[in-house]
Protein backbone atom coordinates (compact mmCIF):
# COMPACT_ATOMS: atom_id res chain seq x y z
CA UNK A 1 0.00 0.00 0.00
CA UNK A 2 1.46 3.34 -0.97
CA UNK A 3 2.12 6.06 1.57
CA UNK A 4 -0.72 8.54 1.89
CA UNK A 5 -0.20 12.25 2.32
CA UNK A 6 -3.80 13.17 3.11
CA UNK A 7 -5.30 10.72 5.58
CA UNK A 8 -6.70 12.95 8.32
CA UNK A 9 -8.31 11.99 11.59
CA UNK A 10 -10.63 14.14 13.71
CA UNK A 11 -12.05 13.57 17.18
CA UNK A 12 -15.28 14.75 18.77
CA UNK A 13 -16.49 14.26 22.34
CA UNK A 14 -19.99 12.80 22.17
CA UNK A 15 -20.95 12.37 25.78
CA UNK A 16 -19.49 12.22 29.21
CA UNK A 17 -20.87 9.90 31.78
CA UNK A 18 -20.22 9.21 35.39
CA UNK A 19 -20.10 6.17 37.50
CA UNK A 20 -18.92 5.44 40.95
CA UNK A 21 -15.24 6.29 40.80
CA UNK A 22 -14.56 5.76 37.09
CA UNK A 23 -15.91 8.24 34.57
CA UNK A 24 -15.75 7.69 30.84
CA UNK A 25 -16.24 9.78 27.77
CA UNK A 26 -17.38 8.53 24.37
CA UNK A 27 -15.46 10.09 21.52
CA UNK A 28 -16.16 9.83 17.82
CA UNK A 29 -13.20 9.41 15.49
CA UNK A 30 -13.82 10.60 11.94
CA UNK A 31 -11.40 10.50 9.02
CA UNK A 32 -11.14 11.07 5.30
CA UNK A 33 -11.62 7.87 3.32
CA UNK A 34 -8.41 6.34 2.05
CA UNK A 35 -8.11 7.13 -1.69
CA UNK A 36 -6.96 3.65 -2.80
CA UNK A 37 -9.71 1.60 -4.44
CA UNK A 38 -8.51 -1.65 -2.83
CA UNK A 39 -9.18 -0.50 0.77
CA UNK A 40 -11.51 -3.00 2.48
CA UNK A 41 -11.48 -1.73 6.07
CA UNK A 42 -9.97 0.33 8.85
CA UNK A 43 -8.40 -0.19 12.27
CA UNK A 44 -8.24 2.38 15.08
CA UNK A 45 -5.57 2.35 17.77
CA UNK A 46 -5.43 4.13 21.11
CA UNK A 47 -2.70 5.06 23.54
CA UNK A 48 -2.55 7.08 26.73
CA UNK A 49 0.12 9.70 27.38
CA UNK A 50 3.66 8.23 27.61
CA UNK A 51 2.54 4.87 26.17
CA UNK A 52 3.00 3.27 22.74
CA UNK A 53 0.33 2.10 20.33
CA UNK A 54 -0.42 -1.64 20.53
CA UNK A 55 -0.73 -2.43 16.83
CA UNK A 56 -1.62 -6.05 17.62
CA UNK A 57 -4.81 -4.99 19.42
CA UNK A 58 -6.89 -2.32 17.68
CA UNK A 59 -9.49 -0.62 19.86
CA UNK A 60 -11.87 -0.79 16.86
CA UNK A 61 -11.86 -2.32 13.38
CA UNK A 62 -14.22 -2.85 10.47
CA UNK A 63 -14.12 -4.83 7.26
CA UNK A 64 -16.64 -3.58 4.73
CA UNK A 65 -18.15 -7.02 4.08
CA UNK A 66 -18.84 -7.53 7.83
CA UNK A 67 -21.33 -4.66 8.11
CA UNK A 68 -24.05 -2.98 6.10
CA UNK A 69 -24.12 0.14 8.27
CA UNK A 70 -20.55 1.40 7.86
CA UNK A 71 -20.30 4.38 5.50
CA UNK A 72 -17.25 4.13 3.23
CA UNK A 73 -17.53 7.79 2.17
CA UNK A 74 -17.45 9.30 5.67
CA UNK A 75 -15.92 6.73 8.02
CA UNK A 76 -16.36 7.11 11.78
CA UNK A 77 -16.22 5.03 14.95
CA UNK A 78 -17.05 5.57 18.64
CA UNK A 79 -14.52 4.78 21.37
CA UNK A 80 -14.87 5.03 25.16
CA UNK A 81 -11.99 6.67 27.04
CA UNK A 82 -11.24 7.59 30.63
CA UNK A 83 -12.73 11.05 31.14
CA UNK A 84 -9.65 12.44 32.90
CA UNK A 85 -6.84 10.85 30.85
CA UNK A 86 -5.11 12.44 27.84
CA UNK A 87 -5.66 9.89 25.05
CA UNK A 88 -4.28 9.70 21.49
CA UNK A 89 -5.60 7.91 18.39
CA UNK A 90 -4.47 6.86 14.92
CA UNK A 91 -6.30 4.99 12.15
CA UNK A 92 -4.87 2.62 9.54
CA UNK A 93 -6.50 1.51 6.30
CA UNK A 94 -6.47 -2.18 5.37
CA UNK A 95 -6.35 -3.39 1.76
CA UNK A 96 -7.62 -6.62 0.18
CA UNK A 97 -4.17 -8.24 0.61
CA UNK A 98 -4.20 -7.58 4.36
CA UNK A 99 -1.59 -4.81 4.13
CA UNK A 100 -1.99 -1.80 6.41
CA UNK A 101 -1.37 1.83 5.51
CA UNK A 102 0.89 4.04 7.55
CA UNK A 103 -0.71 5.80 10.52
CA UNK A 104 -3.11 8.65 9.95
CA UNK A 105 -2.21 11.85 11.71
CA UNK A 106 -2.56 11.55 15.48
CA UNK A 107 -5.72 13.00 17.05
CA UNK A 108 -5.99 13.57 20.79
CA UNK A 109 -8.71 13.70 23.42
CA UNK A 110 -7.89 16.33 26.03
CA UNK A 111 -9.56 15.79 29.40
CA UNK A 112 -11.57 18.57 31.01
CA UNK A 113 -9.92 20.48 33.85
CA UNK A 114 -10.57 19.12 37.29
CA UNK A 115 -12.93 21.38 39.23
CA UNK A 116 -14.12 21.48 42.79
CA UNK A 117 -11.16 19.65 44.24
CA UNK A 118 -9.63 20.78 47.49
CA UNK A 119 -6.19 19.98 48.73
Amino acid sequence: MRKISFFFLWIFCLSCGGGSGHETSTVTLAWDPHPDADVVGYKAFVREEDENYDYDNPVWQVLFWDTETFCRDSPTCDVDVDLYVLTHFVVKALNIKGEESCDSNEASYYPPPLTGQTY
